[in-house]
């Protein structure tokens, strides 16, 4: 009687294997946390670990005569989630090697420091000018790179000796206290 049930069962379409509900959850929580910025990158590897154990349940599922349906599912969200994660990780990729080319400064003087501080904080206040709808990825892109040439900046001062001069100390402040002030 119990394989007369069984049978029946797998003749309907009834019932998943486990691998394809398995690719189907991990699909699931893989493309909700590939639309979070930042942590969608994260969400890349359990994606294809799901489309792997989607394809090979929905292979299972196939062979068995049962429902594909979850394997399919499975199969179309992890793929999404990869897509999803795989352009947040490419523009990430692209944001980090922008900023990380701000870090090579030459500078000859204490001046020149100054000079370049300066149109760090310029871009700034062109960036805090715009309104909120106006803001894009590039300005995003435009402030990484500027807060890592601050930083450029006050530790090539320091190396100098600038910091030394109060003076200068002085003209940084004054051009630091610019750019953070909030409007």
């Amino acid at each position: 009687m119990a394989d007369y049930i069984e049978d029946r069962d797998s003749r309907n379409g009834r019932g998943s294997s486990g691998l394809s509900i398995a690719g189907l959850v991990i699909g699931i929580l893989s493309l909700i946390f590939s639309l979070i910025p930042c942590i969608g990158t994260m969400a890349l590897f359990p994606a294809i670990v799901g489309l792997i154990l989607s394809i090979l349940g929905y292979r299972q599922d196939k062979e068995m005569n049962t429902s594909t349906t979850m394997g399919i599912s499975g199969i179309v969200l992890t793929s999404i989630a990869i897509l999803f994660s795989g352009f947040q990780s490419f523009a990430f990729g692209t944001i980090g090697s922008d900023v990380a080319s701000g870090m090579d400064i030459e500078v000859a003087n204490c001046e020149e420091i100054l000079t370049q501080f300066e149109k760090v904080a310029a871009e700034f206040e062109a960036i805090n000018n715009k309104n909120e709808e106006e803001i894009g990825m590039s300005d995003v892109t435009k402030i990484l790179k500027s807060v890592t040439k601050v930083a450029a900046y006050k530790k090539k001062a320091t190396e100098m000796g600038c910091d030394d001069d109060p003076e200068f100390t002085a003209k940084m402040d004054a051009i630091a206290d610019r750019i953070g002030d909030d409007k």
